[in-house]
């Protein structure tokens, strides 16, 4: 079995001479070590390093800032897609009215709206995907923050679900 990290070896790992040198960069690298760590070490080095909570907090900050970001600039690449494909769209529209086509040329006009329209759906589809992968990494940012955080602090972190036997 492998031993837990003394303080002495987690200060060398995370490059820094004592836990009050723990930089909002080397916090991300700490919280990874913790699982290696003895408990009364996390304690310890938690209690030297005062702005803990604040830091966590700052990175939550960041975090989430660089989630809207993400989503902001999905919105905006689905908009013009879906933009430019109407375009398309009312264009093929245009010349499905005109009387100069036979029918089968406005059949093949025909057949290219459908195209698009499925390549429309697929975009949609790709984007909750999208969405659906950006929600679940965030959540489980959050719980594992969370996890990290109460059993530093020594809470209770089983969860009981709704229904499940003790």
């Amino acid at each position: 079995m492998k031993r837990p990290l003394n303080e002495e070896k987690a200060l060398k790992k995370l490059g820094i001479e004592d836990f009050r040198h723990l930089s909002k960069d080397k916090v991300i690298d700490f919280i990874s070590l913790i699982p290696e760590m003895d408990p009364e070490v996390a304690k310890a080095a938690i209690a030297q390093f005062p702005e803990f909570s604040s830091t966590m907090k700052s990175i939550m900050v960041d975090y989430k800032a660089t989630l809207e970001k993400a989503l902001n600039g999905n919105e905006e690449n689905v908009k013009a897609y879906y933009e430019a494909c109407n375009t398309i769209i009312a264009s093929l529209d245009k010349l499905l009215a005109q009387d100069d086509f036979t029918n089968e040329e406005k059949l093949q006009i025909v057949d290219k709206m459908q195209e698009i329209q499925k390549m429309m759906h697929e975009k949609d589809t790709e984007n909750k995907k999208f969405l659906r992968d950006i929600a679940a990494i965030a959540g489980l940012v959050v719980v594992t923050v969370t996890g990290i955080a109460a059993a530093l602090l020594g809470g209770d972190s089983d969860l009981k679900l709704p229904g499940s036997k003790d």
